[in-house]
């Protein structure tokens, strides 16, 4: 089984991992497949985390530079995961604050068509 399975939609890629720790090893293919599509100018990802139960600080770092890369570009990270699994990280580096993170992907889609549809009625 792959470790990472990439769909595009017509606003967004989402990135489903299949990983249930994701350590620095995935860190640095997730990092590759996030730069493939920032060069293709796909700035609305959603990376589906909801399989993983741990998450160690330099795949932590690598969400962290896809939000950066992203906002940038005037685009959107939306993260789906289970915040229990991986409480500890996110609140000692104070990730919560600034990641978007949903607990659905229903959740995580549906903030991209609600933020669309705003634009829309705001133009």
């Amino acid at each position: 089984m792959e470790e990472f399975e990439k769909i595009h939609t017509d606003s967004s890629v989402m990135i489903n991992s299949y990983l249930s720790r994701a350590t620095v090893k995935e860190a640095q293919l997730l990092k590759s497949i996030i730069d493939e599509e920032l060069v293709f100018d796909h700035f609305n990802m959603v990376i589906d985390l909801s399989l993983c139960e741990f998450i160690d600080s330099t795949f932590l770092g690598v969400l962290v530079y896809a939000h950066k890369k992203i906002e940038e570009n005037y685009g959107k990270l939306n993260i789906i995961m289970h915040f229990s699994a991986n409480l500890d990280i996110f609140f000692i580096t104070s990730a919560f604050k600034f990641l978007n993170i949903f607990s659905t992907r229903e959740e995580a889609l549906n903030d991209f068509e609600n933020e669309l549809m705003s634009v829309k009625v705001a133009s």
